[in-house]
């Protein structure tokens, strides 16, 4: 929905009321709408792009990926109270 509304703000320009038109400024039209979404589509690649370059993170020494204490004890079975 905000996608929508950017371009189409974009395409139909900001208005009579905004520092654009008092500035005499105002650009509007199909090609802003297009480059706009353009520069969003380069954007989101960026983005994406930039976390996948990114190394995976490193397991926490110590930490256990099935819920076990990390001090090598079994975890407790289903139903049965865990000794305090």
């Amino acid at each position: 929905m905000l996608i929508a509304v950017v371009l189409a703000l974009a395409e139909l320009g900001p208005g009579p009321v905004s520092l654009d038109a008092a500035r005499g400024r105002e650009r509007a039209g199909v090609g802003w709408a297009l480059a706009a979404a353009g520069a969003g589509v380069l954007g989101a690649l960026g983005a994406q792009l930039a976390t996948a370059a990114q190394a995976p993170p490193q397991p926490i020494a110590g930490a256990s990926s099935n819920g076990a204490p990390p001090s090598g004890e079994p975890a407790p079975e289903a139903g049965e109270a865990a000794a305090v």
